[in-house]
């Protein structure tokens, strides 16, 4: 029951200093209110590389709202990295796009230096699930980069 509930937070105020002791400090009502979603946001289940060696592949366990993007778009946009950091993992002139509400595709550009074993960070704040209502969104969500299933070469 904590719709509705209201709670007292007392403190008081110490000092070696008589002035600053003697101080009267009045009480604090707060008032919260509880929202509870049906759904925990998105979490990352895999990232791969992809049989072509040309893009990773991120696979959440639930859909997504696709942090609301649209076609393709900056991976620093939903990834928790600079511009130069973007241009030096997936190379010059790489984008991201969901191909799926539950996958999120990095393309590659030209000079990609990611490998296997890379950690990447989604930004914080950006995803949520697909489900009407969902408020939570995703935070602190680390993937490491993992081989293709079956490279071609």
């Amino acid at each position: 029951a904590l719709d509705g509930r209201t709670e007292t937070i007392v403190h008081t105020v110490s000092s070696s200093d008589s002035f600053y002791d003697s101080m009267p400090v009045s009480s604090l009502t707060i008032v919260a209110k509880v929202v509870y979603d049906a759904s925990d946001p998105p979490r990352v289940s895999v990232a791969r590389f992809n049989n072509l060696l040309n893009a990773i592949e991120v696979t959440f366990n639930q859909d997504s709202d696709r942090g609301s993007f649209t076609g393709s778009f900056a991976c620093s946009n939903i990834l928790n990295v600079t511009t130069t950091q973007v241009k030096t993992y997936f190379g010059k002139g790489s984008t991201c796009s969901f191909i799926e509400d539950s996958i999120l595709k990095i393309t590659f550009g030209k000079r990609a230096t990611i490998i296997n074993g890379n950690k990447i960070n989604l930004k914080d704040n950006v995803l949520k699930v697909l489900t009407v209502g969902a408020s939570l969104k995703t935070m602190n969500e680390t993937f490491i980069i993992q081989l293709p299933l079956s490279a071609t070469i």
